[in-house]
């Protein structure tokens, strides 16, 4: 088994050690990518979006069905989502946990394109919590394409 480096040596370098045989830390793999279908999506307000096209499911902790991730690996978590809106439309999406807002964005009415906006939330996670991402106070109007991507992901940074 190769050394690993360990920080804390003198002058700042970095000192190689072995780490004992069975005694290495192996963090969980638990990451997500999921994206609607392609085409236009319109969603009332406070409607939960329903990412069907799941891409990666690591860990198998995206629910397709209900468009939640739970957690089965308590740890820190870094969650994305991009979203595009129809042309002369406007989004208001949330990424929600265990029903509080972590993040909250809007795309108000724009040009003759579609525009894209993208979001980030980290929050420390316990075994069973829920994640997911809806549609805020108002009426939003999403769209997806081989070009434009609304997508959710998620992953385990630290346990």
């Amino acid at each position: 088994m190769a050394p690993k480096p360990v920080l804390g040596s003198k002058k700042g370098r970095l000192k190689q050690t072995a780490a004992p045989a069975g005694n290495e830390l192996v963090l969980p793999q638990v990451h997500f990518f999921v994206r609607i279908a392609e085409g236009p999506l319109t969603l009332s307000p406070y409607q939960n979006i329903i990412f069907k096209k799941a891409q990666i499911n690591k860990g198998q902790g995206y629910d397709v069905a209900s468009g939640k991730f739970t957690v089965s690996v308590p740890g820190l978590y870094a969650f994305a989502v991009q979203y595009c809106v129809q042309a002369n439309q406007a989004g208001y999406i949330d990424i929600v946990k265990q029903g509080t807002i972590l993040q909250r964005s809007l795309s108000e009415k724009g040009g003759a394109g579609n525009q894209c906006v993208s979001m980030q939330a980290f929050t420390k996670a316990a075994i069973s919590d829920q994640i997911w991402v809806r549609s805020a106070a108002f009426n939003s109007y999403l769209y997806d394409n081989s070009y434009l991507f609304t997508s959710f992901s998620g992953v385990l940074i630290h346990v």
